[in-house]
């Protein structure tokens, strides 16, 4: 789970156990977020239009931010 606390500032969640896995932060507001067909890393689109692609802590895939 995702969630935006401030322009830019999320946290990424473990849903079963409600334990916080990565804070982030984005020069400006997340418009769009989605987590990849296989869950291991995450795609984020923000207001300004930039895209960016993060490995979710704990998986084995490489991500690179943009």
């Amino acid at each position: 789970m995702l969630i935006e606390n401030g322009k830019g500032n999320v946290d990424l969640y473990d849903t079963a156990t409600v334990q916080s896995l990565a804070h982030f932060t984005f020069p400006s507001l997340i418009g769009q977020a989605a987590f990849s067909a296989d869950g291991n890393s995450l795609n984020i689109l923000t207001v300004d239009q930039n895209v960016y692609n993060v490995k979710v802590p704990g998986t084995t895939q490489n991500a690179a931010v943009r």
